[in-house]
């Protein structure tokens, strides 16, 4: 299904949803970077109005933000200037947002074997 997507693809949806702050709106389709990028795990996503085709895609954190936007975008943060975010407050944020629920141990048939979403791996 995404066979035709290259990883340079991939790092361009990333740094445009890494350049917007609140998170980048536009129509999903089901076969683009972004929804890769959000069937992996990497970007999450809100339907910002009922019955509406378009998509907010946003990293699960600033945390998670920040650290992609060092890593594909070479020039700073615009934002990190104007928040006066500090490490301490980024971090804060991040683990405020983090899901108990996402350490719960899943159960799968045995008729999956395949590992469905990149965490499995490293769950017992």
């Amino acid at each position: 299904m995404y066979i035709h997507l290259k990883l340079a693809d991939i790092k361009k949806a990333l740094r445009e949803v890494a350049e917007h702050p609140d998170g980048l709106t536009r129509s999903q389709k089901k076969d683009d970077a972004f929804a890769f990028c959000h069937k992996i795990g990497f970007l999450h996503t809100e339907h910002p109005v009922q019955g509406s085709e378009e998509t907010t895609f946003s990293f699960a954190s600033p945390l998670h933000r920040r650290v992609a936007h060092r890593h594909l975008i070479s020039s700073p943060e615009r934002d990190a200037i104007d928040n006066n975010l500090s490490l301490q407050e980024t971090c804060t944020n991040a683990i405020a947002r983090f899901s108990p629920g996402a350490l719960r141990n899943r159960q799968y048939p045995q008729s999956n074997r395949g590992w469905g979403i990149p965490e499995a791996a490293f769950q017992d």
